[in-house]
């Protein structure tokens, strides 16, 4: 399932076949991870998408995972990226698997590039506000099914635990454009990006999704580095 470009973390965003690679299955101490999936959303198309879901990694490690994930011309899917965050309780899945897609939209082949075009126009402006206030200019772009982790804590969904996830911080952050990744259809895009912020950097993973009013934030996790 390991893509050729698919990314990892361990400080830093690295190539996942170079880290697992390295891994002696002898370190691991007997111990295993459990995860299964809580959300799934993918694009219009059916080719790109991604799962977030609460891992536990037997009684040393708890937390929740952003997998995302593009299928191949061949076409079996392979895994783009993965990252998580810990929080300091045991974390289960207490809801039934949700998911949500939208109907196609026709945009013609050159879609994908169109919307990694459109993000690409948007984005500056997003980023100079969050530069001076994050969670007023990050908190009007969220829909309803939006979900944002943050270290620590588990994921906030709906508008008031955003609103709430937000304003507890990081209040000013700077961002730049590392990779994206788009579907086919040009609906929903992939952007893993550093975050230069108060209260220190990370690596910034977000979802956005094209939705009957313009793009919104499906997604918005940082990772701690």
């Amino acid at each position: 399932m390991v893509g050729a470009r698919r990314h990892v973390f361990q400080n830093a965003p690295k190539s996942a076949k170079e880290f697992y690679a390295t891994l002696d299955p002898s370190d691991s101490g007997g111990a295993s991870a459990h995860w299964r999936p809580e959300f799934a959303s993918a694009s219009a198309a059916g080719d790109f998408g991604f799962t977030t879901e609460p891992f536990s990694g037997e009684d040393t490690a708890f937390g929740y995972c952003l997998t995302v994930l593009c299928q191949q011309p061949n076409p079996d899917w392979r895994w783009i990226y993965e990252g998580g965050l810990d929080t300091p309780d045991r974390t289960k899945r207490i809801a039934p698997l949700m998911s949500s897609s939208s109907p196609p939209l026709s945009r013609g082949e050159s879609a994908a590039d169109l919307a990694q075009s459109a993000v690409a126009a948007f984005e500056p402006g997003l980023a100079a506000n969050a530069a001076a206030d994050a969670p007023a200019s990050l908190g009007a772009q969220f829909d309803t099914i939006s979900r944002v982790p943050r270290q620590n804590q588990p994921p906030a969904v709906g508008a008031e635990t955003i609103a709430a996830a937000l304003k507890a911080g990081p209040h000013v952050s700077n961002f730049s454009q590392l990779r994206s990744y788009a579907a086919a259809a040009g609906d929903m895009l992939f952007t893993l990006r550093e975050a230069r912020r108060d209260g220190g950097n990370g690596i910034h993973g977000r979802i956005k999704s094209d939705q009957a009013d313009g793009w919104r934030l499906t997604f918005d996790q940082i990772v701690p580095c």
